[in-house]
């Protein structure tokens, strides 16, 4: 994602910046002067009726299902441009979309608003040093598209085509060359991928675990590229394109020909390992190769030494069940004396 930058917000007014609210009820009570209980601009809403005076539930573009001042008079903030103060008339698509805004200076002070907005600067508001409450989930890299008006134009999004491993997906095309963050033509966390004999180049998010790429958007896996090997790390990619990770460490299996059998994985077939791909026997309790389970595994011991299997190592339950949806993240006692969770059944 690109930087955020938080610069001063000149137009507020001295009651707000002494007070250094950033409740509900302190924003919408800045905007306009209108009262808490009304719904102001960048609120929810469903019809005209749940705005205030002056302010009209948007009907589409970036302030669909939105409390603001539709066709404002041109870009810039205020009253003089024909918004309330406190917020700005942000023009986008090229002069067709003319709606005011909330301005920020945080997160947070958007989702006082509304959780569904996030504090952003755009291009119509570089000149002034501002930024504003905008929806976030179109900003992110990654996120599922039918066509490029679900992305965020003004970072260089578009939605990939119907083919090619940036499908269906917001990404930055034709970044310049293989690797990490801004020199390769990317944003800080993710990686300029090239494919396909130098065919295929785009900006995809660098990941540790399936869970990091699934928090953005579901089809996607965590995997190692060629591209990426020199680098030391793993980008977001199609499912269907990572191989035989598919059955990889903890995947569902009914069999052992489910299972990646070159990483020495089978299907688990009673105790706590019963249906997932693992590595059966481990010598020792611990993680890693000296316990003999893959980098990012443990050797788990249980009832009593009767069960030895690796199970990946994980923070949260996502990155359990990026691999296999019937697994949380959990500490045992075997774990304990080294602070690691690992990817177990769910009780």
């Amino acid at each position: 994602m690109p930087p955020r930058v938080r610069p001063p917000i000149p137009l507020l007014t001295a009651t707000f910046l002494l007070a250094a609210c950033s409740s509900r009820t302190d924003v919408i009570e800045h905007q306009a002067g209108v009262e808490p209980d009304a719904p102001a601009v960048g609120e929810p809403c469903e019809s005209d009726t749940s705005c205030d005076d002056g302010l009209t539930c948007g009907e589409e573009g970036e302030s669909e299902g939105l409390c603001t001042v539709e066709q404002c008079a041109s870009n810039g903030p205020g009253e003089e441009h024909g918004c309330p103060d406190g917020s700005f008339c942000y023009v986008y698509d090229g002069d067709q979309g003319h709606d005011c805004a909330a301005i920020c200076e945080s997160d947070d002070d958007c989702q006082a608003i509304n959780p569904e907005l996030v504090c952003q600067d755009r291009t119509a508001t570089e000149p002034f040093g501002l930024k504003i409450c905008v929806r976030g989930a179109e900003t992110e890299l990654n996120a599922p598209c039918e066509d490029s008006s679900s992305c965020d134009a003004e970072h260089g999004l578009t939605c990939g085509g119907d083919e090619g491993e940036s499908r269906y997906q917001c990404v930055v095309e034709g970044c310049a060359s293989a690797g990490p963050g801004p020199e390769h033509g990317c944003f800080d966390d993710a990686f300029c991928y090239v494919y396909d004999d130098d065919e295929g180049h785009y900006c995809t998010s660098t990941c540790a675990s399936d869970g990091d790429c699934q928090a953005i958007n579901p089809a996607l896996v965590c995997r190692e590229r060629s591209a990426t090997e020199e680098f030391g790390l793993s980008i977001c990619v199609p499912a269907e394109e990572s191989g035989p990770e598919v059955g990889g460490l903890n995947a569902p299996c009914t069999d052992s020909s489910g299972c990646d059998a070159e990483a020495g994985l089978t299907c688990g077939t009673d105790g706590e390992s019963a249906g997932q791909c693992v590595v059966e026997g481990c010598p020792s309790v611990g993680p890693g190769e000296e316990s003999g389970c893959p980098a990012d595994a443990f050797c788990y011991v249980y009832d009593g030494d009767e069960g030895h299997y690796c199970t990946a190592t994980c923070e949260t339950d996502a990155d359990c069940q990026g691999r296999n949806p019937g697994l949380v993240c959990r500490e045992r006692s075997s774990t304990e004396e080294l602070g690691l969770k690992i990817c177990v059944s769910e009780e």
